[in-house]
């Protein structure tokens, strides 16, 4: 999702890629005609690149980062950068005491649907959203060579962390505070895995609530997702379906304006990828910092603890 497009980009040159598997690496080196590293590590240092798109199990990606920031090196960390809220702290915490540009991967904060939905609500107050997302099932990991999204030991889980992360951060966007109360309950009634196929979170904030909705459950080709967004706000009621199409219905007198644009934040994975890199050419703040990060993996780690006490109640502890 994010070397294709940036070796398109003009001006940015791909000079090395690493993956554990060497056959991986050696198969993107040679399409990108960069060198092939099987150990990040080696890669950084021997090569000493200006910026880096760091991903791979999450499990890892807490070393990953680590090495990028021992070293200085500015990167893009994608979501969700651990396997708790914690590692994840360190990580910014670590990165801003060095001063290092570091960012994340919350990619729908590029697409035209998150920008028309943002000039649409202006300062007007978010009563309440709800965002359901149900992507294919399991297999397609499998098939992609990343069946270690189906061990949370090595994932963190499934859906939650996965795909409802996204929500979590274009909420707090949209209502421009954070919620305080989570509850949560999930399920793998549908492929009997370890991790979560099915999940529902509900967010409170001081003045609106939001109902997540992710799955791993709808039998469809790779892309492909049922989804369907509803803001309220005291001027407006917005939805964006998965035939992507924006609603844009007026409270005052029933109007409504349809606007077309792309829902899935699949599609916006290249201008994401030209954003982050734009930006930090320009001396820009990345598209999400490591903060943005911290606050949706507080979310996400109050949804699992919700769901494993049978959906109790969970109060997010005010930030620091």
């Amino acid at each position: 999702m994010y070397y294709r497009p940036a070796a398109r980009l003009a001006g940015a040159q791909i000079v090395a890629v690493s993956d554990p598997d060497p056959t991986i690496a050696a198969r993107a080196g040679r399409e990108l005609e960069a060198k092939a590293f099987a150990d990040h590590r080696e890669l950084i240092g021997e090569i000493r690149p200006d910026f880096v798109f760091a991903f791979g199990r999450h499990c890892d990606m807490p070393k990953i980062a680590a090495t990028l920031i021992d070293q200085g090196i500015p990167f893009l960390l994608e979501k969700p950068g651990g396997l708790t809220s914690q590692e994840v702290a360190v990580i910014r915490d670590r990165a801003a005491a060095k001063a290092l540009y570091a960012g994340t991967g919350f990619n729908f904060r590029v697409s035209d649907l998150y920008k028309k939905i943002r000039t649409v609500i202006g300062d007007d107050p978010v009563t309440h959203a709800s965002f359901r997302y149900i992507a294919g099932g399991p297999y397609r990991y499998r098939e992609a060579n990343c069946a270690w999204m189906l061990d949370p030991k090595l994932s963190g889980g499934g859906s939650t962390i996965n795909l409802s992360i996204h929500f979590m951060d274009m909420f707090r966007t949209f209502a421009g505070c954070r919620p305080h109360e989570v509850t949560s309950l999930m399920g793998n009634s549908t492929w009997n895995l370890p991790v979560e196929d099915y999940s529902s979170v509900v967010l409170r904030a001081p003045n609106s609530i939001c109902t997540i909705e992710t799955g791993y459950t709808y039998p469809a080709k790779l892309g492909v997702f049922d989804m369907r967004f509803s803001i309220r706000t005291s001027r407006y009621y917005l939805i964006a379906r998965s035939d992507d199409c924006l609603e844009v219905h007026r409270t005052c007198d029933a109007h409504v304006e349809t606007f077309s644009t792309p829902v899935s934040n699949a599609f916006w994975y290249p201008v994401f990828v030209t954003e982050s890199i734009d930006r930090f050419a320009k001396g820009q703040p990345p598209v999400a910092d490591l903060n943005a990060l911290v606050d949706a993996m507080e979310v996400v780690d109050a949804a699992y603890a919700s769901s494993r006490t049978g959906g109790a109640k969970v109060i997010l502890a005010d930030p620091h």
